[in-house]
């Protein structure tokens, strides 16, 4: 049908143009976020990108509904504006019909965000806290800023180095901490840079012209030793880290629907709930986009935002809630979609009428 592929094309059309403006804001906060990072020493800057993109498939399960919610409305708040609407209602379709055309887009991003939410996401959470255990366990000296306290814990090691090399390979004037079989050693040395043994592949520090300061903490005994070169092997980097606590978003839906742990029911609960707000927020924006064409396509816009936030929140408080066990668990964070479903049945009664509504579930045409 004509009408039912333009309609669909409008929704279409401005659900691209406001996933790309709202992807846009967020990537940049995000990637100004990983750059202030990697300047800290706390990231490896050639990690910003990948964890750019880890990010941005973890927030797909919140953009998504949110960007659908929000291109229904000016969509078809347009085609209120414009009268089309009232042309397409001449032709025998209501907002009823109206509803199961956006209904089979909404049916599809549902099964879309389906799969983000219960696999995508949180293997992108997952690999991002890999990434952050395995910054902080490397041995590569591109994590160390000049004029900041920078740790490789995996060396037992905290430098401060005043500045770096032009090539950024050499570290200038510095200062570090060891800790070694009990041992506390302090060491200052002109400059210092990163060498691998051709033979045995070991990763070293050569540090030139320093002392050495060695001795047990809260002892006068101090073992003072002036050097030209001084080599401190590195541990090679953890392949596999076993990140002891991993947090509920990033754990496999495999090992958390089955759980009895209630943090783990929440965070699946959460996962389900989210594929159907879609459904829920879509039938809602259809309801709020009915307008005057004297109001303007953004007439409830603010509103819609307002209740999308309500709504969100409380989805959230009802995650908070559940796995503290404050609710009812056949409540679980049901009661919140269920509370929504009630706002868009009253809107739409208001809309049609109850007389319509009545007629329409005796089974007969209005």
């Amino acid at each position: 049908m004509i009408i039912q592929r333009y309609i669909i094309k409008e929704i279409l059309y401005n659900w691209a143009a406001v996933t790309l403006i709202l992807s846009l804001i967020y990537a940049v906060g995000i990637f100004v976020k990983f750059l202030a990072a990697a300047a800290g020493g706390t990231l490896q800057m050639g990690g910003v990108l990948a964890l750019l993109g880890l990010k941005y498939i973890d927030s797909l399960s919140i953009l998504l509904p949110l960007t659908l919610y929000l291109s229904i409305i000016i969509a078809l708040g347009r085609l209120y504006k414009d009268s089309e609407m009232t042309a397409i209602a001449a032709c025998g379709l209501g907002v009823s019909s109206i509803q199961k055309i956006v209904a089979k887009i909404s049916i599809f991003a549902c099964f879309a965000l389906l799969g983000v939410s219960l696999y995508a996401s949180p293997w992108a959470e997952h690999q991002i806290l890999e990434m952050r255990e395995q910054s902080k366990a490397d041995t590569n000296l591109s994590i160390i800023a000049a004029g900041r306290f920078t740790e490789i814990r995996s060396a037992n090691l905290v430098f401060y180095t005043e500045q770096l090399s032009e090539t950024g390979k050499e570290l200038e004037n510095l200062f570090v901490q060891r800790t070694h079989e009990g041992n506390s050693q302090l060491l200052t040395a002109e400059k210092a840079y990163q060498q691998i043994d051709e033979k045995t592949g070991d990763n070293f520090l050569v540090f030139f012209n320093g002392y050495s300061y060695e001795g047990i903490p809260g002892e006068a005994d101090y073992k003072i030793v002036r050097y030209k070169k001084y080599a401190v092997r590195m541990p090679p980097p953890k392949a596999d880290i076993q990140l002891k606590d991993i947090r509920k978003s990033a754990r496999p839906t495999s090992q958390i629907w089955n759980s009895s742990d209630m943090t783990d029911k929440s965070e699946f609960q959460w996962r389900l709930a989210l594929p159907v707000s879609i459904i829920l927020l879509s039938m809602l924006a259809v309801l709020l986009s009915h307008s005057d064409p004297r109001q303007g396509r953004f007439a409830k816009l603010f509103v819609a935002i307002l209740i999308y936030l309500t709504y969100n929140n409380l989805l959230g408080m009802a995650d908070t809630w559940y796995e503290k066990q404050l609710t009812p668990s056949y409540l679980g964070l049901w009661w919140v979609n269920l509370l929504l479903l009630i706002v868009i049945i009253v809107l739409w009664i208001r809309q049609l009428g109850v007389t319509w509504v009545v007629l329409r579930l005796q089974g007969k045409s209005v």
